[in-house]
C-alpha cells in the first residue's frame, strides 16, 4: 500500500478505513467512534513479533457503502486559486520590505538569512516552511546548555510549544517575531502550494497531534494565519488549538477566510507576536 490508500481487506464493523503514512499493515483492529456522516477511528497496527510495540494511527473511516461528505467548490478549487493570486500579489508588493529585512539579518547575524523549518503539511507530507532566521547559529547547543541550567523549565517547550524568553533568539529575532516580519517568506510557501494564506497551524514534525483531530487538520494546507494565530497562540492550550483548527477545516468557507484575514490586522498592528 502506498503513502495513502484503502485497505484491501475488510475492517471490522463494516468500516472502510483509510490509513495515511503506513506501508505495512500486518494486522488491523478498528475502534469506530460514530458521528453524523463520518466515523473517526483509532487503528492499532500490530507489528511483526520481531518488532517491538505497536503504533496507533488516526484515520478517517466511513461506513461501508458510504462516502465522505464532498467538499464544496471553494475548498476543492477556489481556495487554492485565491492563495496563488494573493500570494503572488503580496510577494510583489512586499519585495522591497523582504529585501530590507534580509539585508538587516545578513548584516547583524550573518548567513544563513533564511531558515527552513520542517513542518507537517497537507496529507501529512513534510515540507520546509521558510522564515527569516531569528535564532543564533548554534541554537541546539545553546538550548541544551539552557536546559541544564533551567531543569525546572525544561518541559515548557514541549508543553506550550514555545518559550517566551527563548535563549536561542537574537535581539533582532525578537523584534522580527513580535512584528511577524519573520514570516514574510511563507508567502513563497503559499505560492508553491505547500501552505495556504489561511489555515491550521503548520505543526512541527516533532509535535504530537491529537489522534482523533489529526485527520481533519492535515486534510487541508496549513496557513500563514488562521484560528491559531488570530485566537491567541499564547492563550489557547495545545488541545484547544487543535479543536479550533479541526473545526475550521470542517467549515472552510470564503467568508471564514476573509474574516480571519481581517482579524489578523489587529495583532499585526499591536505587535504582540500573534
Amino acid at each position: 500500500m502506498g503513502r495513502s490508500g484503502r485497505l484491501s481487506r475488510e475492517a471490522r464493523a463494516g468500516i472502510a478505513v483509510t490509513i495515511f503514512g503506513s506501508t505495512r499493515v500486518p494486522d488491523v483492529r478498528v475502534s469506530p467512534l460514530p458521528s453524523r456522516n463520518e466515523t473517526q477511528a483509532i487503528v492499532r497496527i500490530d507489528r511483526p513479533a520481531a518488532e517491538r510495540g505497536s503504533r496507533t494511527l488516526a484515520v478517517s473511516a466511513t461506513a461501508a457503502g458510504e462516502t465522505l461528505p464532498r467538499r464544496g467548490f471553494y475548498a476543492r478549487h477556489g481556495k487554492r486559486g485565491s492563495d496563488v493570486v494573493l500570494a503572488a500579489m503580496l510577494l510583489v508588493v512586499l519585495m522591497p520590505l523582504i529585501a530590507i529585512v534580509a539585508l538587516v539579518v545578513l548584516l547583524t547575524a550573518g548567513l544563513p538569512v533564511f531558515y527552513g523549518s520542517p513542518r507537517i503539511g497537507r496529507d501529512g507530507a513534510t515540507f520546509s516552511m521558510w522564515k527569516f532566521r531569528t535564532m543564533v547559529r548554534d541554537a541546539d547547543v545553546v538550548f541544551e546548555r539552557w536546559k541544564d541550567t533551567h531543569p525546572d523549565r525544561a518541559g515548557e517547550l514541549l508543553t506550550n510549544w514555545r518559550l517566551d524568553d527563548d535563549p536561542r533568539v537574537t535581539a533582532l529575532g525578537r523584534f522580527l517575531r513580535k512584528s511577524s516580519l519573520d514570516e514574510l517568506p511563507q508567502f513563497w510557501n503559499a505560492l508553491c502550494g505547500e501552505m495556504s494564506i489561511v489555515g491550521p497551524r503548520p505543526y512541527l514534525a516533532r509535535e504530537t497531534l491529537d489522534p482523533l483531530l489529526a485527520p481533519s487538520i492535515v486534510a487541508v494546507r496549513p496557513g500563514i494565519t488562521g484560528p491559531f494565530q488570530v485566537r491567541g497562540r499564547k492563550v489557547l492550550p495545545p488541545s484547544s488549538r487543535m479543536h479550533v483548527e479541526a473545526a475550521y477545516a470542517a467549515e472552510m468557507t470564503p467568508l471564514n477566510d476573509i474574516l480571519y484575514l481581517l482579524r489578523t490586522v489587529k495583532p499585526l498592528i499591536a505587535l504582540d507576536g500573534h
